[in-house]
């Protein structure tokens, strides 16, 4: 008969620490989709944090990434998973002050996936890459679309 007031939820596929190479600035590896990874990174999100209703836009949710502390010894990050507040009526806990789904993964995953954002290499409107043939031209241009990008907003 007791009443629930926090409920958290936290789940991600993370590679063993052991499987992970040193040079994987990302240390993820794709278990599934690489464009539905990219898309589930621009996801909006939606919990309840000491009874307020916290919004997410889907631009924002990289840079909202928090420690995570259940393992302490993973050094993991969590991020808001989509819309959590759907639970509070699945599960019964309306009465709930904190209502949150989150995605682990490894600490620095949503800085290096933001700098990835920033240079519009998470735009997914099927832009043609130009003449890039190697990685660095493909850098190179994006950088220079992002500023350009920037200094039009800045105008």
């Amino acid at each position: 008969g007791g009443t629930i007031k926090s409920f958290s939820s936290v789940c991600g596929g993370l590679a063993s620490p052991d499987a992970l190479e040193a040079d994987n600035p990302l240390q993820y590896k794709f278990s599934w989709s690489p464009r539905g990874v990219i898309s589930a990174a621009q996801n909006a999100s939606r919990f309840l944090e000491n009874g307020a209703e916290v919004n997410i836009p889907g631009s924002g949710l990289l840079s909202s990434a928090r420690p995570f502390t259940g393992w302490p010894s993973l050094n993991l990050e969590v991020l808001p998973n989509r819309d959590s507040l759907i639970y509070e009526e699945l599960y019964g806990i309306g009465d709930a002050d904190d209502v949150f789904r989150g995605t682990l993964r490894y600490r620095d995953w949503a800085d290096v996936m933001h700098s990835f954002q920033e240079l519009g290499l998470l735009d997914m409107s099927g832009a043609p890459i130009g003449d890039a043939k190697q990685w660095g031209e493909l850098l190179d241009a994006q950088a220079q679309s992002s500023s350009a990008s920037a200094e039009k907003v800045a105008q």
